[in-house]
């Protein structure tokens, strides 16, 4: 398995942009590849095709070369709400609302299904 990892130093810096295009020239060039992102801290999401919730950075890159998409494209959202509160999306399935203080109480349980879904 090789791997590409795309680095940013800040949000919108355009790393979901140019995974695109990497992941377009792979696929034209014959080479499988997917989308993936560990951890994405974000309120922009939709339903992938298996009906769960993914980002819609990872759903807009997988459905630019033509993939179905799942879960295990992004297999942990984080999504802000109200009073410092997150809503933790895990596997595609709402998992927890919990304070941000309490994040890293779970990470054990995250760390988990993301090595999960990397490896699949």
């Amino acid at each position: 398995m090789n791997d590409i990892l795309v680095l940013g130093s800040s949000s919108s810096a355009g790393k979901s942009t140019i995974t695109m295009f990497l992941l377009n020239i792979l696929k034209q060039n014959n080479i499988k590849a997917l989308p993936f992102k560990a951890q994405n801290f974000s309120n922009n999401s939709t339903v992938a095709d298996d009906n769960t919730e993914i980002a819609f950075a990872q759903y807009f890159q997988a459905k630019s070369i033509d993939l179905k998409t799942s879960y295990f494209m992004n297999p942990l959202l984080v999504k802000s709400a109200n009073n410092q509160k997150l809503h933790i999306i895990l596997n595609g399935k709402f998992f927890d609302e919990i304070n941000t203080s309490e994040f890293y109480t779970n990470i054990d349980t995250f760390k988990s299904s993301i090595e999960k879904s990397y490896k699949n």
